[in-house]
């Protein structure tokens, strides 16, 4: 069990570590990126550079600010989301599970559409599409089988007179096929890019405290370039995220211009499906929003998806009321993982079959001393 008393000594020990940053050294990374911004020949300069970070690439000016105006008329917000169930050894069976949950609602009619879903899916063989079905390999097909159902939902839901979109909790960005998803990036990628076409509405990615640092990553490349030793200048950006950059410049119910990632993944996108991304002051917070370059290149969807966002995170207390309810219909909790797990003990005794659950897993479900 946790020693709480242990705890509160080490971060009483640590507490100058929560609080990376002195009011010199921000002072500091707030002048730079003022000086970035009063200067369009140096902007200009890191928006075509080549650095062993991805910079930005940005419509317009770096700090065009654009306000926001109050939602009016009827929308449709989709949401899909899921959760899972990993193959357990120590259960004595190799079965996982993921379940996607989707929501669509449409609002300003009087009597608006509303409908909550729940999909299950079970997988029992120890290879999926050729490939070894382990820990990561179910969070890439969890992923895909969101795309998936995000791509049926918004077929039932579009029309032509209302506008709408599809909400994915999260980055659109498939990061860990870029890290260490080699084996599995063949297959999975193209997978999610076809589901990502597929959708006839506008699809984004909700990142809530967003820890990006892209735009923070223009800091570190004007500090090299005037000489800074880029240990340095790593150290003096290391805690500096996006949103600690915007916060000065982004008022509530504003959004940024719309920025291009130059990440290495983002890359091996369709050109249509690149994924591009911008910021949006909800009132409570500064959220990325992330979207294909079809949708980002449209002036008139960005504000439209904005203020769309901005009416979710109204009615959802700072956060999109859509993929909150979409998680309350994906998540697994502890009480369905025990009745998963039940159900197979149940068939295994109906089947004469006796599961060989491991001693760790035994010991777990009865302590002794």
């Amino acid at each position: 069990m946790l020693d709480r008393a242990k705890v509160v000594r080490q971060l009483q020990q640590e507490a100058h570590r929560l609080f990376v940053h002195d009011q010199d050294t921000l002072n500091r990374i707030y002048a730079l990126w003022a000086r970035i911004i009063q200067d369009p020949l140096l902007a200009q300069r890191v928006q075509y550079a080549q650095a062993p970070w991805p910079l930005p690439v940005w419509q317009g000016c770096i700090d065009w600010i654009i306000e926001l105006a109050p939602l009016c008329g009827v929308y449709t917000a989709l949401s899909v989301d899921g959760s899972q169930i990993y193959p357990d050894r120590h259960q004595g069976t190799n079965c996982s599970l993921i379940n996607v949950g989707s929501v669509a609602i449409t609002y300003g009619h009087q009597a608006g559409t509303v409908y909550f879903d729940s999909q299950p899916y079970i997988f029992f063989d120890e290879m999926y599409a050729g490939l070894p079905l382990v820990h990561d390999a179910i969070d890439y097909i969890r992923q895909e089988y969101e795309c998936m159902a995000a791509a049926n939902l918004a077929t039932r839901y579009v029309t032509a007179v209302t506008p709408g979109l599809v909400l994915f909790d999260g980055t659109l960005i498939f990061w860990q096929l870029e890290t260490k998803g080699s084996l599995y990036k063949p297959y999975f990628l193209p997978q999610y890019c076809s589901y990502l076409n597929a959708l006839v509405l506008p699809v984004v990615g909700y990142i809530s405290a967003p820890r990006s640092k892209e735009l923070a990553n223009v800091l570190r490349f004007i500090l090299c370039e005037e000489g800074i030793a880029q240990e340095e200048a790593n150290q003096l950006v290391a805690s500096v995220t996006d949103a600690m950059l915007l916060k000065s410049l982004l008022t509530p119910y504003t959004r940024t211009t719309v920025f291009m990632s130059r990440s290495g993944i983002c890359s091996e996108y369709p050109e249509h499906l690149r994924p591009y991304f911008w910021y949006v002051h909800v009132g409570s917070e500064i959220a990325r929003i992330e979207s294909p370059a079809w949708v980002a290149r449209n002036t008139q969807l960005v504000d439209q998806i904005s203020t769309i966002i901005l009416d979710q995170c109204a009615k959802g207390s700072g956060y999109p009321i859509v993929l909150a309810e979409a998680h309350e219909q994906a998540v697994v909790k502890s009480a369905d993982r025990d009745f998963f797990y039940q159900c197979i003990a149940k068939i295994s005794i109906e089947r004469n079959h006796r599961l060989r659950p491991s001693q760790k897993s035994i010991k777990k479900r009865g302590l002794g001393i």
